[in-house]
């Protein structure tokens, strides 16, 4: 951020260097709070960003309406259906229309946006239509963020992060890219639970040996460089 970039997604490069040997298209999704992709290109161009709410919203809500942390293999999101009305009210948040590089985050996507959503409409929605309505916002708002990177005849979309174990999410992410190969990170030997874990492990080493771990193209930062600092414990 020092260097003018938007501080996020670090992951990226991390994922280059897993994935970026390739003659297709592949996309990184990673799935947390947030929902992030590193979208590798044939060519050796990277571009990243936060395409909106991954999981946050869900788990605000099954916290608020049902006294559950997260929505366990989307057995709750199951009982509902999709409200046409709030979806299209989602959809027209203006972070979705934004030009990457951009980066989001709790401090936009919260309970109070959610109530926000659901005031502006004529009619009151059951709390499981709510919960099937959000985990198709978050599905769909992540494949109208890949489609357009399809400039390869056989892309890959590979998902990782807790989202990934959601079957609703990754049932209509193979609809909603129907021309692209839909699998978790795991699918190539890469533990999609571990993978946030080990790219900050490869930032750590990246500044132990002073290798530049960010990349401009992703979040607009002036140049290259390694990320983070060493405090010592004495």
């Amino acid at each position: 951020m020092a260097l003018g970039g938007q501080g996020a997604p670090l992951v990226p490069a991390f994922h280059r260097y897993l994935f970026g040997d390739s003659e297709s298209t592949q996309v990184i999704l990673n799935i947390g709070g947030i929902a992030n992709v590193s979208v590798l290109q044939p060519n050796g161009d990277v571009v990243g960003f936060d395409t909106g709410p991954g999981n946050v919203l869900l788990d605000h809500w099954c916290t608020q309406a049902f006294s559950q942390a997260f929505d366990q293999d989307a057995r709750l999101a199951k009982q509902g259906h999709v409200n046409d009305s709030l979806l299209a009210q989602m959809l027209t948040d203006p972070y979705l229309k934004r030009s990457a590089p951009k980066s989001t985050g709790r401090e936009h996507y919260h309970g109070e946006w959610l109530q926000a959503q659901l005031e502006k409409l004529d009619n009151t929605v059951n709390n499981h239509d709510i919960l099937r309505t959000l985990t198709e916002f978050t599905a769909i708002t992540i494949a109208q963020a890949v489609k357009s990177y399809c400039v390869s005849a056989s892309p890959k979309l590979l998902v990782c992060g807790g989202g990934a174990n959601n079957p609703i999410i990754m049932s209509r992410l193979s609809e909603l890219l129907a021309h692209w190969h839909v699998d978790s990170t795991d699918s190539e030997a890469i533990s999609g639970d571990y993978m946030e874990s080990m790219a900050f492990a490869w930032l750590a080493h990246c500044f132990i040996h002073k290798i530049p771990s960010n990349l401009p193209s992703v979040t607009g930062a002036s140049k290259a460089v390694p990320l983070g600092v060493f405090y010592p414990a004495d």
